[in-house]
């Protein structure tokens, strides 16, 4: 059996979990958290409603995330993780592409530019 997905409920979705409990966001290669000189982690963004399609709720940062400026090379990312208040892994989000951080680079992600997805239909 299928549970059908309304707005409010995916609202309330990303509410608790990408609005309350995430805390810190990090970057990460084919689920492999970054490292380098001056790499840490983001602190969270809140996450607004964008828009919808017959599958999928859209939900985009709605402040700037901005990661340290890299000290030395951090290589590819391809991914962000998604931290608890205690700093423990609950999830990884794949990106559409994959970014080079060079020393001297400053990865950040402006408001509308991170998309989450909500699928309307849950199993």
């Amino acid at each position: 059996m299928a549970i059908r997905v309304q707005l409010t409920l995916a609202d309330n979705i990303k509410d608790a979990v990408f609005n309350q409990f995430f805390k810190k966001i990090g970057l990460f290669y084919n689920n492999v958290e970054i490292s380098g000189q001056g790499y840490a982690r983001a602190t969270g963004s809140s996450f607004v409603y964008h828009s919808d399609d017959a599958d999928y709720f859209y939900y985009v940062n709605s402040t700037q995330i901005s990661f340290p400026t890299a000290l030395s090379a951090w290589g590819n990312v391809n991914q962000v993780g998604f931290f608890d208040i205690n700093g423990i892994l609950q999830c990884i989000v794949d990106l559409n592409f994959t970014i080079v951080v060079s020393a001297g680079d400053t990865l950040i992600f402006y408001p509308n530019t991170l998309i989450l997805r909500i699928p309307k239909e849950m199993r």
